[in-house]
């Protein structure tokens, strides 16, 4: 019988595999600014960029300029935090990343 990694495709499963690489670092980045969204990108070798989140309310929402993922080349996953603990993926989060991967990264869990 196979295992839940076969049956994903391989560009889901290289996204996987990539956030979970950065699990860690997307914990200590998160909780390096609890007050705040912090936002940053999954690279396909399982490393993260920290991005600067360009919101003006950056406790309600983050914002992203086009400029900060021109150079990165091997994105598979954008993720930030919502400080408030809620899991959910919002309306503007939704639509602010597709069609890029939505990780949320919460004091609670991860939600992919």
């Amino acid at each position: 019988m196979p295992n839940s990694k076969t049956l994903l495709k391989p560009e889901v499963r290289l996204v996987v595999d990539a956030v979970v690489l950065c699990i860690p670092e997307m914990v200590d980045h998160a909780l390096s600014k609890p007050s705040e969204e912090v936002v940053g990108a999954v690279m396909a070798d399982g490393f993260t960029v920290k991005l600067v989140n360009e919101a003006k309310d950056r406790k309600a929402t983050f914002v992203v300029s086009p400029k900060q993922l021109t150079h990165l080349d091997s994105l598979v996953a954008v993720y930030h935090s919502h400080p408030d603990g809620n899991e959910l993926i919002s309306v503007t989060d939704e639509k602010g990343l597709a069609p890029i991967h939505a990780v949320i990264v919460t004091t609670e869990a991860i939600i992919l």
